[in-house]
């Protein structure tokens, strides 16, 4: 996709992180909210809703089918304890679409500008804002169901140490939900996750898990896990500007995959982008998922 492929006249300077769901992408930024599949070059920008976004999230409602954008914001211009939030959701693709708030607000304040996370199931999930909101978000992931709009708590798994929660990244790793947490001292990575037929059973099952340590990769520092490479070739890791294949068998890092600050942009890269300070990487599948009515 390139800029032109988006609505006329529509800027943005800060981007939050994508996400994606069966090919399409949403695009959260510090002022709209953009959906588009790039194999379509589809893209629309999404109607505003009430206050400012505070952060968005993309998943698939397995009860009818149907594609859904949600937004948190607040409902008051003040961010001080207690917070008061709300959520809204949008169903892609009906006509004349528009927010609608949920039943229930969300019952703890989410962090700021993290896109919430899509699993099989139907599920989103969000880290909780624990550091500004001590006392209002307890330890684990705040999960909201596409089915019926409902919000819960995820616990971390029991015997991951919580002095290490300033250490921790929820993820996703091949559509199941997962937890990255970095050990003291750069000793090493751990790997949580919760596989998808656990997000078939009753909802209430979900509050513990059940989590299982996947992996211990020998790293010294947090990454994004991309994906486990098949025939035991080694799992994919992105951190800061590069992607790494660590080796299973030899318990270590085999090398650079890539550099991000060095890809090649077809047709050029523009002149005036001396500089690009960011990235998003993701697993992506393309489809032909229609974003607009029929």
């Amino acid at each position: 996709m390139d800029a032109k492929d988006f609505p006329v006249g529509h800027k943005f300077r800060l981007i939050s992180h994508y996400t994606h769901c069966d090919g399409l992408v949403l695009a959260p930024t510090i002022t709209k909210l953009y959906l588009f599949n790039p194999a379509t070059r589809e893209a629309i920008t999404l109607p505003d809703g009430h206050g400012h976004s505070h952060t968005a999230g993309l998943g698939l409602d397995p009860g009818t089918g149907r594609y859904k954008v949600v937004r948190s914001f607040y409902r008051s211009p003040s961010m001080d304890p207690p917070v008061s939030m709300g959520m809204e959701v949008l169903t892609v693709g009906e006509p004349g679409a528009r927010w609608r708030e949920t039943a229930v607000d969300p019952p703890h304040p989410i962090t700021r500008w993290r896109t919430a996370l899509a699993v099989n199931g139907g599920y989103l999930f969000w880290y909780m804002d624990r550091r500004r909101y001590p006392d209002d978000a307890p330890r684990g992931l705040l999960r909201f169901s596409l089915r019926d709009e409902a919000f819960a708590v995820t616990r971390l798994p029991e015997s991951m140490d919580p002095t290490l929660d300033e250490n921790v990244l929820p993820d996703v790793l091949h559509g199941e939900l997962c937890v990255v947490q970095a050990l003291p001292d750069k000793a090493g990575v751990l790997i949580w996750t919760m596989s998808s037929s656990s997000m078939d059973n009753d909802d209430v099952h979900l509050d513990d898990g059940p989590w299982e340590l996947r992996y211990c990769i020998c790293v010294n520092a947090l990454c994004h896990p991309l994906g486990v490479l098949p025939d035991g070739g080694g799992i994919l890791l992105w951190a800061n500007r590069s992607v790494h294949r660590y080796d299973f068998s030899v318990r270590k890092l085999a090398g650079v995959v890539c550099n991000l600050d060095r890809i090649r942009y077809q047709g050029g890269r523009p002149a005036r982008w001396k500089s690009v300070v960011d990235f998003t990487l993701m697993p992506y599948t393309e489809s032909l998922v229609r974003i607009t009515a029929a």
